[in-house]
């Protein structure tokens, strides 16, 4: 079963901003800025998995964390000097990078990297924290 997650920037309880979806890119897009010398877990996921110890959980459950706004501002500063094309051969240094020969998976990929960039940037704008849901 894969994991679906979600990002939302939050003011408190109160949405501010849409809610997106990252749907199951949420291991590669880790693994690639982990291997930029990123902390990539807590800027995907806000470090949900780590904080329950479930990632490799086979149960199903709805895991939720939060970043606060000095937390994002810190997390968008260092992804914003990202590029798709750095993430990108890093991620393929990995060894799940290495194994991955789908065809469409770059595209996939800059997809969602390009919603999560966009999620933090509208995030960082607006002053605002950022909650994190997965679906497991």
């Amino acid at each position: 079963m894969g994991v679906l997650t979600y990002l939302q920037p939050v003011h408190g309880a109160k949405p501010a901003g849409e809610e997106v979806d990252i749907d199951t890119s949420w291991f590669d897009l880790t693994e690639g800025l982990s291997a930029l010398g990123l902390d990539g877990e807590f800027i995907v996921t806000g470090n949900i998995f780590v904080a329950t110890g479930d990632e490799d959980s086979d149960s199903v459950g709805v895991y939720e964390g939060r970043l606060d706004p000095e937390e994002v501002q810190g997390n968008w500063q260092q992804l914003q000097t990202v590029t798709f094309e750095r993430y990108w051969a890093a991620y393929r240094e990995t060894p799940h990078g290495k194994g991955c020969n789908h065809p469409d998976h770059d595209e996939y990929l800059k997809a969602h990297f390009t919603i999560l960039k966009d999620v933090y940037q509208r995030a960082a704008d607006a002053g605002a924290g950022m909650k994190f849901m997965a679906w497991h």
